[in-house]
């Protein structure tokens, strides 16, 4: 069953992209729409799969009605059933022979329709100039402008990078709306309801390492490369500008998460602040470590900006990197320093530590990077 509906996933991603490609060339607000469109289909797949099993059982349950109802509507599905449950020839070649057909349609279509849709230029109304006070920002305020324009421009990049800032945003109104959610997590392993604050911590931790957007962020200047190293600015500047646009995406719903754990649970005033602390250091300390793996591992040489966010070494690197530096010393204190101090004293050398190494990158950016920048390409 779960090949069978991958399978018939993949096969509706084209007939999607068309749809999504005739919606986006007739507004100008493409991306924006683009990207609503994905994470509303998203959405529906993941609340209709996580559905699935109920569906089975209701199928298994009332087979011979819902078999009758089949057999009478949807002709096509039933002789699929016959054809394996029986292996009838018969049905085999008249199920072969519905799906062949509306391929063949849909392949149609595509091939008559989907490469005007992608090169016609719509026309929009022009919007008129209007003379207004020119705006002058500081080098570092313009760099990360630059940034930014670069990463809404891309609904692809805000797909595949920034996913996390979707659940964590999720995660944080799920918390307030279905308060005993934490209890309903853990009522199978009893033992951890000690841990059930820390935990949430971990979580938004966790979920902020999610969050790729600095990494791949040198490597999709591609043929550009010349303008960013041109720059009348230095280099260092060019590269924590990459990372602050990773802030600035991703720091505002993790503090929003962090704030609903505090109004939600019963934490202690410690925690609290290392609820609010924590989160925000390693949010901070992935936007740096991802600028810092990807100037050791560019990727120039695509064709697809799609294959340096997904399919780039420096992109492998901090999203595996980011999650092992959330669960080792998740293990390390939940095996050997849980009798030794308390958690909230841990997750304080945690803060020191990582807050230690964002200092220590910042400078690394400052100093040798930019000379390692300078001579990409």
């Amino acid at each position: 069953m779960d090949f069978y509906f991958c399978h018939s996933w993949h096969c509706q991603l084209p007939v999607f992209g068309w749809l999504l490609e005739i919606i986006s060339s007739r507004v100008r607000s493409k991306t924006f729409i683009t990207t609503a469109l994905s994470l509303g289909f998203l959405a529906a797949y993941f609340y209709f799969y996580s559905k699935i099993n109920n569906y089975l059982q209701l199928i298994i349950q009332n087979a011979d009605v819902i078999g009758g109802k089949i057999k009478n509507s949807i002709l096509p599905l039933y002789h699929f059933g016959i054809a394996i449950a029986e292996t009838n020839t018969v049905s085999l070649l008249l199920f072969v022979l519905c799906a062949i057909v509306p391929f063949v349609i849909v392949y149609a279509i595509l091939s008559y329709s989907f490469i005007k849709v992608s090169t016609t230029k719509k026309g929009f109304t022009k919007i008129k100039y209007q003379e207004q006070a020119l705006k002058v920002s500081s080098i570092k305020v313009a760099l990360l402008k630059k940034e930014l324009r670069r990463f809404s421009s891309s609904s692809m990049y805000i797909m595949n990078a920034s996913l996390g800032v979707v659940f964590t945003l999720i995660a944080a109104v799920a918390l307030v709306v279905y308060r005993d959610l934490p209890s309903v997590l853990i009522k199978d392993m009893p033992q951890m309801a000690a841990f059930i604050n820390p935990l949430a911590v971990v979580a938004l931790c966790f979920l902020a390492s999610t969050n790729i957007i600095s990494a791949p962020s040198i490597s999709l200047e591609g043929k550009n490369l010349w303008i960013a190293q041109s720059l009348p600015v230095d280099g260092g500047d060019v590269l924590l500008a990459k990372a602050n646009m990773h802030i600035v995406i991703c720091l505002p719903s993790v503090l929003i998460a962090s704030l609903a754990c505090i109004l939600v649970l019963d934490m202690s005033v410690p925690l609290m602040l290392i609820t609010l602390v924590l989160p925000a250091v390693l949010t901070v300390f992935f936007a740096l470590f991802g600028v810092v793996i990807n100037l050791h591992f560019p990727k120039f040489d695509w064709i697809n900006e799609t294959v340096a966010v997904k399919q780039s070494m420096s992109t492998l690197i901090a999203m595996f990197a980011s999650m092992a530096i959330i669960v080792v010393p998740t293990l390390l204190y939940g095996y050997l320093l849980n009798e030794t101090m308390s958690i909230e004293a841990f997750m304080l050398i945690c803060i020191a530590v990582f807050a230690a190494l964002c200092m220590w990158m910042v400078r690394y950016m400052k100093m040798r990077g930019k000379d390692i920048f300078a001579t990409l390409g």
